[in-house]
């Protein structure tokens, strides 16, 4: 079903789309060729046209090959028996990857293992926040007498 699915895809996307390199090769060349005429002379008010045409569907179609080698890149290495869970995968990995700090500048260098990181950012925090205080007077609850709630469900 997919591999019909596919196959009719490309298909479709030939017919729609044509071949894009082609047609990004030429559309270059011909915008190239327009600017080093309009170098040498003013460009008519066709040729004006022509050349603005020209570079939206340049700018089109370099936005379709930029997704084209997104997905390629993406998913070559999958196969499609593995599909899910290799792509699941190679999310989580990305992901776990991005958010790993791997170094961190501090007042006595650069810290690497885990335990200078941590630290290093409990001292820059309690820098900023400052040290918990012993506090004078606290709120006594019994005295506003504002209703229980029975919350213990939250528990299990």
């Amino acid at each position: 079903m997919l591999t019909r699915t596919a196959k009719a895809l490309k298909k479709w996307a030939k017919k729609r789309i044509g071949n894009n390199r082609l047609l990004l090769t030429a559309a270059r060349q011909l915008i190239g060729i327009l600017d080093v005429v309009q170098e040498h002379r003013q460009l008519s008010q066709a040729e004006l046209l022509l050349r603005r045409d020209l570079k939206f569907r340049f700018l089109g179609m370099t936005a379709i090959e930029k997704i084209r080698a997104k997905q390629q890149s993406r998913l070559c290495s999958i196969r499609t028996a593995e599909a899910n869970s290799k792509l699941f995968y190679l999310q989580v990995n990305g992901r776990r990857r991005k958010n790993f700090i791997r170094q961190l500048q501090g007042d006595d260098g650069i810290m690497h293992t885990h335990e200078e990181k941590a630290k290093c950012i409990l001292q820059h925090f309690s820098s900023r926040f400052g040290m918990q205080g012993h506090r004078e007077v606290t709120v006594d609850w019994d005295q506003i007498q504002l209703p229980r709630q029975d919350l213990q469900h939250l528990e299990t």
